[in-house]
């Protein structure tokens, strides 16, 4: 029953099929509806960076732009295809589950 302003639905340090599965499925609930969807790599080594991002539709490339885009919610999480390919690999790792 908290109130979100956003809710991370593509994170770039998940790779388990549940997880992955969890996730979708946060941003398909219904009672978020309104909320903002992000993407985040969670990088913690060079190569992770960009994994996940989120595209904002923004005015101007600023920070208050970048504040109102996600309290708006004109922002739209991504995937990148390598992120999706090591997804895919390391999904089938029964560890991870």
């Amino acid at each position: 029953d908290a109130e979100f302003d956003a809710v991370e639905v593509e994170c770039g340090s998940v790779f388990g099929s549940w997880l992955v599965k969890r996730n979708q499925d946060l941003a398909a609930d219904p009672r978020l509806t309104s909320v903002t969807k992000l993407g985040s790599s969670d990088a913690h080594y060079c190569n992770a960076v960009a994994y996940c991002y989120t595209v904002l539709k923004v005015r101007e490339p600023s920070l208050e732009a970048v504040k109102q885009a996600i309290i708006e919610g004109r922002c739209v999480p991504r995937c990148s295809e390598p992120y999706m390919r090591t997804r895919r690999l390391l999904g089938r790792i029964p560890k991870l589950w």
